[in-house]
């Protein structure tokens, strides 16, 4: 019972800091990938990969995700159909003070 409690008070922790997307599981999961990999932009096909959901339901998660200002995205330069996406400062500073939180919830 305790690691459900402790699961709890991570999603409560979550939701108070990124209140943009409560209750998104995968654009959570897109995030956390997302800040996972921070020292280059990653392109939508290794998204879609690490989210196990079909492609259209990931562009539309990255398009929420843009909306709010969560993400960039980019074009590729040899191959405009490609497209790259990096995680914004003001995302990536909500994600590290989620993780230190979490540790103190810990």
């Amino acid at each position: 019972m305790a690691e459900v409690e402790l699961e709890l008070r991570r999603h409560a922790e979550r939701d108070r800091l990124l209140p943009e997307i409560a209750n998104d599981g995968g654009a959570w999961s897109i995030l956390l990938y997302l800040f996972s990999r921070q020292a280059s932009p990653v392109n939508v096909g290794a998204i879609c990969a690490h989210s196990s959901e079909p492609r259209t339901t990931v562009l539309r998660r990255l398009a929420v995700l843009e909306s709010y200002g969560f993400i960039e995205r980019r074009g590729g330069h040899a191959d405009k159909r490609v497209s790259f996406i990096r995680l914004e400062q003001d995302a990536a500073n909500r994600i590290s003070r989620y993780t230190e939180a979490v540790k103190a919830i810990a």
